[in-house]
């Protein structure tokens, strides 16, 4: 059973070689077992295919390199005109000599001229059939060439992208400034630290998603500019098959340990399996050939006594016209191997066939062999009669395992067993009036798929098995996996088909695809908390807090004594600045502290408490100024209680709130509103405000840190304060959402959760209340 299973692995290892190689990756070998059966041989072939056709891309992209070198010769003759030759005297003169010399230069040059067109084609086809993307940009990073593959990958068209900078259409924000740097690097000194070399990064894709890359970067010179050329192939799936692998190579670590344990457990078994297995078994020694053990099944089955079985060797059970080929394959067999059937001749003189499978051991300091011999004489007088009766075959077309039908080249259905007429629901005498044809039962959308298996059938006299639908008498459909081959040894095709009902194994699948959806929601939801809390931002508050703020409240002090000392020395300009630069410390002053508080509350243990809600956002309008309360009409609907952690939802809604009267400030009659509504069963609270309002296209930025919808100049704030809000409630197992219109106001809607969330058994740890960020 293990020999199936690795033979079946083995070929599933062969039949992604074959995608990749579809694909156009060559740089993955199979493994290959110590045998030399059929799998191997193929694992071999795919092996040294593989490297053949990764010297082939090696030698064409060489072939390009020299090709653009060529290209740049060649290139300053195009202006000449050799359509005209040069006359001679014939006097035989030096001059007739230069004139038959420049007749020559020219032909040559034309003929070389005629050949750079053929490269030039050459390499055109092969960006645009290359499998991986590849970019051309100008030394101001503006993109010149995108070939197909780019538009799969990146779902760009090359017209669309053809003139802009690469750095905005492919590169993540942390990416682009260094982009741009070593571009100018590269221009101005002639060294790049990743030009010629493979990296991995994200880029990004037309529909704002990222995937995983890996980037090559070539110079190249054109006139008196630089163009580049970047090749990427997307390895996302790649990367995500690493990860995976990482993950059981883990596992099996942790395995390693219990199954050492197993083995030796496994080697006290030996001994009890090895005489109690109903299969004949013997050990006999590699070099001598003679038998070292036997097990009570092969005493029984050959008749010979234990004694006689230990003073013989393998050569005795085998007749004389099978002994010169057991030793000739006994002296190469390595492993574990089926050796195939052999003549084994018992003591009574009866000769049998046996199937032997044969494993190298150690046993007792001997190289030895483990041999299973299955007795299959009667399995071949089986076959043989199967193979000979046509009536045989003609019960299994007619039995009810699996659908079969007959069709001949204009795919009328000339036979079919009863399990297929049932299938698609016509019957026999619909059947026998050819009235039942392929194309009328096929699907418009499987039409292809059909000429496609007429196609392999054609040239290979099979076709691959493949899924599809019938239509059913009725209009239904039906679910089928189908493979079909041609049973005419003529030009015309004539085939049978075999065909599996496989709707119970598609509801199978769907009820996995939603378990699979069910669980992934479920892991998400319990690994949410710890990924937000160890984001990036932890590891910079160090940094953050120790070494920008020395620095920052220096600039502020300095800028301060100049004003003071110095400021009738200045003019208004110089004034202006000075005030410009205690503003811009100040605002980085906040920006510090916003980030540092943003960072705190992944650590931050909640403390769950029961809170009266209408209550706590009461006392937080007490400490608005009466200016702002007197222009604002803000209206407080019930808002209930709820278990949470008071100080953070505290700030949650002093944020939301200071965010509702900064926005609506500008109104003439600014409102807001703040209250709590059922949402699909779930309490749901809003703050609504008639304010400025945002575009919702802009929606994916609105909780971002540091990311801002309106400018400075139009209303203060450091873009930390949404940030902040949606950490509190998604530590609180809740959802933050906002609609909005620009000029119509805006309304945020959050939920929390409930009393029983674990993160709320721990409220032993303090932390800080963190700040009114706006």
């Amino acid at each position: 059973m293990t020999g199936r299973s690795d033979s079946h692995k083995r070929l599933t290892d062969i039949l992604a070689t074959l995608n990749r190689f579809a694909r156009g990756e060559y740089d993955e070998r199979l493994s290959l077992s110590d045998g030399k059966d059929d799998i191997d041989v193929i694992s071999s072939a795919l092996n040294e295919l593989g490297d053949a056709l990764n010297k082939r891309y090696q030698d064409v992209f060489k072939k390009e390199q020299r090709i653009n070198h060529l290209l740049d010769i060649l290139l300053r003759y195009t202006l000449l005109d050799f359509s005209k030759r040069a006359t001679t005297e014939g006097g035989g003169d030096e001059i007739d000599a230069l004139a038959a010399g420049l007749n020559a230069m020219g032909e040559e040059v034309i003929y070389h001229m005629n050949r750079l067109e053929d490269s030039q084609a050459q390499i055109h086809a092969i960006f645009k059939n290359a499998p991986d993307a590849v970019v051309l940009i100008d030394c101001n990073d503006k993109i010149m060439r995108w070939n197909p593959a780019a538009s799969r990958i990146f779902g760009w068209q090359e017209d669309e992208v053809t003139g802009k900078f690469l750095h905005t259409i492919l590169l993540p924000h942390e990416y682009r400034e260094k982009h741009l740097m070593g571009i100018q690097r590269f221009l101005t000194t002639g060294e790049g630290r990743i030009l010629n070399k493979t990296v991995e990064m994200p880029a990004l894709c037309k529909n704002s998603s990222q995937i995983q890359v890996e980037l090559t970067i070539s110079p190249a010179r054109l006139n008196d500019d630089y163009l580049f050329i970047g090749f990427l192939r997307d390895i996302t799936e790649r990367k995500r098959f690493q990860e995976r692998i990482l993950h059981l190579n883990a596992t099996l670590e942790e395995r390693v340990l219990e199954r050492t344990e197993q083995v030796k457990a496994s080697e006290r078994k030996y001994r009890h399996l090895f005489e109690n297995n109903p299969m004949p078994l013997w050990v006999m020694d590699v070099k001598t050939l003679q038998f070292l053990d036997v097990n009570e099944s092969a005493l029984e089955h050959y008749g010979y006594s234990r004694e006689e079985f230990l003073t013989m060797t393998s050569l005795d059970l085998r007749p004389e016209d099978e002994r010169a080929r057991y030793l000739e394959l006994s002296r190469s067999l390595p492993g574990t191997q089926n050796t195939g059937v052999w003549k084994h001749r018992k003591k009574d003189g009866t000769v049998i066939f046996s199937e032997v499978i044969a494993h190298e051991m150690d046993f007792e300091g001997k190289t030895a062999r483990l041999v299973l011999a299955h007795d299959v004489t009667e399995e071949r007088k089986a076959r043989k009669a199967l193979e000979l009766s046509e009536a045989r075959f003609r019960r299994v077309f007619d039995s009810k395992m699996t659908g079969f039908f007959f069709w001949d080249e204009d795919g009328t259905i000339t036979d079919a067993n009863d399990l297929f007429l049932d299938m698609v629901g016509y019957t026999r005498s619909e059947l026998t009036g050819r009235r039942l044809n392929l194309n009328g039962i096929t699907p418009p959308e499987y039409a292809e798929a059909q000429i496609l298996a007429l196609e392999q059938i054609r040239a290979n006299g099979v076709c691959e098995p493949f899924e599809k639908e019938y239509v059913r008498r009725d209009g239904t459909r039906i679910p089928v996996l189908i493979g079909a081959a041609n049973i005419d040894n003529s030009l015309r095709i004539k085939g049978v088909t075999c065909v599996m009902d496989i709707s119970q194994r598609k509801k199978m699948e769907e009820e996995i695809m939603q378990l699979n959806r069910d669980l992934e929601v479920r892991v998400n939801e319990r690994t949410r908390a710890l990924l937000e809390a160890n984001r990036d931002l932890e590891s910079f508050s160090y940094s953050v807090s120790h070494d920008l703020r020395a620095p920052l409240r220096a600039i502020h002090g300095y800028s301060q004594m100049l004003t003071e000392d110095y400021e009738p020395k200045l003019d208004n300009e110089g004034i202006r600045l000075l005030n410009a630069v205690k503003y811009n410390a100040r605002r980085m002053g906040q920006l510090v502290d916003d980030l540092l508080s943003f960072s705190r509350l992944g650590k931050r243990t909640l403390s769950g408490s029961d809170i009266d809600v209408t209550g706590m956002v009461n006392d937080i309008l007490q400490d608005i100024s009466d200016s702002e309360k007197k222009r604002t009409k803000i209206t407080v609907h019930s808002l209930g209680r709820v278990f949470a952690d008071l100080t953070l939802l505290r700030q949650a809604f002093q944020n939301l709130i200071s965010n509702a009267l900064k926005y609506s400030s500008k109104k003439d009659q600014p409102e807001v509103e703040i209250g709590q509504i059922m949402l699909e069963a779930v309490p749901t609270y809003y703050i609504k405000d008639n304010g400025a309002g945002f575009d919702m296209a802009y929606y994916p930025k609105l909780f971002g840190v540091f990311q801002r919808l309106h400018g400075q100049e139009e209303f203060d704030g450091t873009g930390v304060g949404l940030a902040i809000v949606q950490r509190i409630i998604q530590r609180h197992g809740g959802n933050i959402w906002a609609e909005s219109k620009v000029g119509e106001g805006a309304v945020f809607y959050f939920t929390l959760g409930g009393r029983d969330d674990a993160r709320f058994r721990a409220s032993d740890a303090a932390s800080a209340e963190l700040p009114v960020i706006n």
